[in-house]
This record gives C-alpha cells, structure tokens and sequence, in this order.
C-alpha cells in the first residue's frame, strides 16, 4: 500500500478505534435537586454538581432515543423493501412486458403520496432500502439493534457499491466487505469510516480502479448553479487529488490571511479590521486566483496541476511480507525503480489522505514528483507501525506520530496530522517525557480543550489514548494506523498481500 499525505493536499486516511464509552459515575444515582417545585432555587450546589445533574441523565437519555431511532429506521428499511419485492412478484406473476417498471412506480407513488413525499423520491428511497436489507443484512441488523447509525450504512452502502450485484462470488466477497467494514463502524463515526470503506472495497473489488477512474474522469466538468441575491454556485468535478489540492491551498492561503489580520489587530489596536471568515477568504481566494492565473496549462491533456501539488509519499510495508525473501528482493528493487501499483501488487490500492484510493498512474506521476519517500513497516496483524525511516533525514519522532496517529486523536475528530500540533499527553512541566509513548497529535481545538478543567488524558501502550471528561465518562480512541494497516483475518478471505 502507498499512501499519499499531499503537502498542500491535507490530512492523512483512517481512524482509531473509539467511543467506547463506561457509565457514569453516578449511574442509576438520583441526580440533585436543582430547583423548586415552583422554579425556586434549590439550596445552593456547586456549579459542577448542577452541569452533571443536567447533562450526565440527559446523555444516558440521549443514547436510548438515539437507539430507538435507528431501531425504527431499519423497520422502515424492511417495510420499504417488503413493498418493493411485492411489486417484483405482482409483475413476475401477472407477466407484465414492462420489467415491472409500472408496478414499481405504482408502490412508490403509493407510499410517497402515503407519507407526503415526491414519489420519484421515494423510489430512489426503495432502492437504497432494498440494498441494504438484501445485500448487507449484517449491516441491517446492527443499525435495528443501535450499534451503528444511518450515516455508517450510508457510507458502507455507497463504498460497496463498487462490488456489484451478480454472482455467487460478487456476493462472497460483498460479504467478506460487509463483515469486515462493519466491525470496524461500531467503534468509527461514519466520517472516519468512509475513507476506510472505500479501501476495504477497493481491496475486493472486480474491476480495476485504473479502468474506473479512465471512465469516471470523461464526466469531468464545471456547472454553475444560479442562487438568489446576485450569487451563484461554481461546481466543479475533477480527480480527487486535484480536488483536494485546490482545497488545501485554499485552506493554507485562508490561515495565512486570518493569522497575518490577527498579528496586525495586535500591533495596531485602531486599525481597520478584516472581519471575512476563513470561508469567505477561501473563496476570494479562489476567484482571486481563477481570473489572474496564466492558463496556459490547459495546452496540455494533463495540465501542470500535479506539478504543483508536493506530496508526502509514505510506502507501506507488511513486515509479514519481509518474511519472505523474494518478496523483501521485489520490494528493494521496487523501491529503487520508484515503481508504484506494478501488475503484480494492484490489488494493494495507493490511497489519497483523507479520501481513500486513487488510480495508479496518477499516484505514480506524483510520487514521482516527490523529493523523497518516506517506509513505513507495519504488522498487519495487529496494525501497529513498528518503524519508520526515510530517503533524506527527518525527525523521527515526528514521523512516527504522523504514520502511527493519522489524524487528531480526540474521538471522533477527523482533523489531519499535517493541521494538527504534537502534543505531550502528560505536560512536559509535569514532568512528561518527549518520547513516542507521551506524545500524541491533537487538533489545536482539541489540545487546547483538554487543559480546561476535568478532562483528563492518559496514554496506554501501543499508543492507545483515554480521555476522560469531566463528567467521569471514559472514552478510548486507538491509533488509525491499527484500524487501517491490520489485516481482518476470517475464513474466507484470501491473503491481501
């Protein structure tokens, strides 16, 4: 596997094991009384007894309804489905020469008019519906049972899209993905999960990313979308990797601006202030860039967009792989040639931070781009970095973390390395040590609410982080390289190395 960390693209793949959350001190305590029975102050509490009086029920509360929720949404599921497969059989049994295309828009429009809902809306409803109650019944029964949420089978759902629906081995290998995806969302918010769905898709599907992307990119193009009070919406559709290219710049430019106004309101309290919020400079900043740029790149097929783009190429290396040696030969020679997706290894996808795997040829052409390349080895039974090193000299410490963390450590935060600080777990002053088992990237948002009284943060081995809030709950978030590079092993699946 290779990954791409883009200098001015952001951010690296994958996420921890998280939200793993132990009751609450107090549970099944009777909370304080904070008022009178008219709305009176009770007798006085400390501030802090009355914010968990009020927040710890009302978060155990919270999950239950949340459960509940995703009880009735996958009941839903399973009626809007019911419905589908009774019209499938109306037209199979009555023999209609139409496919059963009216019988289906006939239940639809049946359960939209039903529901007040457009009809064309619901039959896209019905779809999604029949997927997953036929294809991911797993992935079905967790989201009735509350473990995962509507947003998680979004994402596995459009991930799995790229297996297909066929034969006897598309639906083998729909349910090696579904089985091993769906281990992973029940400790994932659907936003981590999704980069990580799309890998493990990549990894079992048919046809290659090459020959979909080739097809995918003759839809490239820009629309512009009219909108009220003079504005309009620009759309544009292109590779991911310039996509999130023109993202990051406009994201670094964006800081720039708001820390260069932050300084100068510093240094001259009476001056004029700029008051644009960092998403109104990204888009001056685009429009800026868009009317004054020479664009004599657009000569050429491919443009000088990659040019521009300077990645940060981390090569992974199974250590289990090493063991064998014609594979630690092909490896070297791989690494000397600067080969990247060779025949023989395309089935282990290169993937773009942040977004999940991209095309072969368009990876190679960055990396090639690259000053330098950065190995990390990694067991793919536990998922853990044991190593790194690098082609022209680094802070090791600081490429470990980046290739162990992958993102702000803070559950649930998606926040890349390259935005985040690197941060001691136990304060330096406290007497923390600058070593790999203290240390840990944070979210500047999330380093600094954790100084803010009652969080505590501990740090297990392995990386493994613990934070405490200050209501006493506990929640643990593991490194995202142990999610993304360990291999799930079941009965069923080949080697993916």
């Amino acid at each position: 596997m290779t990954h791409f960390g883009l200098a001015n693209v952001g951010g690296v793949v994958c996420n921890g094991d998280m939200f793993k959350s132990s009751p609450t001190p107090a549970s099944g305590a009777a909370a304080p009384v904070v008022a009178g029975a008219e709305g009176a102050a009770a007798p006085s509490l400390p501030p802090a007894e009355v914010y968990a009086a009020t927040v710890g029920p009302a978060i155990s509360e919270l999950v239950k309804v949340r459960a509940q929720i995703t009880a009735l949404q996958a009941r839903e599921a399973t009626l809007l489905q019911q419905c589908d497969e009774a019209a499938s059989r109306l037209a199979r049994d009555e023999g209609h020469l139409d496919h059963g295309e009216f019988a289906h828009r006939s239940v639809a429009a049946e359960i939209g008019f039903a529901l007040r809902e457009s009809d064309r809306s619901m039959v896209h409803q019905i779809a999604r519906a029949s997927t997953l109650v036929e294809h991911y019944p797993a992935v079905h029964a967790a989201l009735a049972a509350g473990e995962i949420s509507q947003g998680h089978v979004s994402v596995i759902r459009d991930a799995g899209g790229i297996l297909g629906i066929g034969d006897a081995e598309v639906d083998r290998k729909r349910a090696i993905y579904e089985q091993q995806v769906l281990e992973i969302a029940k400790t994932e918010t659907a936003g981590r999960l999704r980069a990580i769905a799309k890998g493990l898709a990549e990894a079992l599907a048919c046809r290659p990313l090459q020959d979909r992307h080739a097809e995918a990119l003759r839809g490239r193009g820009v629309v512009l979308v009219e909108q009220p009070d003079g504005m309009v919406d620009l759309v544009a559709t292109v590779s991911a990797i310039y996509g999130k290219g023109i993202m990051d710049r406009l994201d670094q430019i964006g800081w720039a601006v708001k820390n260069a106004n932050r300084n100068a309101a510093a240094a001259d309290p009476g001056g004029e202030v700029d008051e644009r919020s960092l998403n109104e400079i990204r888009a001056d900043a685009f429009v800026e860039m868009l009317l004054s740029a020479d664009p004599s790149g657009i000569a050429s097929a491919h443009g000088k967009g990659l040019a521009a783009i300077k990645a940060r190429v981390q090569v992974i290396i199974p250590e289990e792989k090493l063991r064998d040696r014609s594979a630690a030969g092909s490896a070297r020679r791989d690494s000397a040639s600067g080969s990247i997706g060779d025949k023989a290894s395309d089935h282990i996808a290169t993937e773009l931070v942040g977004y999940g795997p991209i095309d072969t040829d368009t990876s190679r052409t960055v990396a090639g781009l690259s000053p330098a390349w950065e190995r990390i080895m990694v067991s793919t039974l536990t998922g853990q970095v044991l190593s790194t090193d690098t082609y022209r000299p680094s802070a090791a410490i600081k490429r470990f973390l980046a290739a162990r963390d992958l993102r702000c450590r803070a559950p649930g935060c998606n926040v890349m390395v390259n935005r985040s600080d690197i941060d001691h777990t136990l304060d330096a002053a406290l007497g923390g040590t600058t070593s790999t088992d203290n240390l840990a990237t944070t979210c500047r948002y999330h380093h600094t609410m954790k100084h803010h009284p009652g969080w505590k943060i501990r740090q297990h081995p392995g990386g493994v982080m613990e934070w405490e809030t200050p209501l006493g709950r506990k929640y643990t978030d593991r490194p995202g390289s142990t999610v993304r590079f360990r291999r799930v092993v079941h009965a069923e699946s080949a080697d993916p190395f």
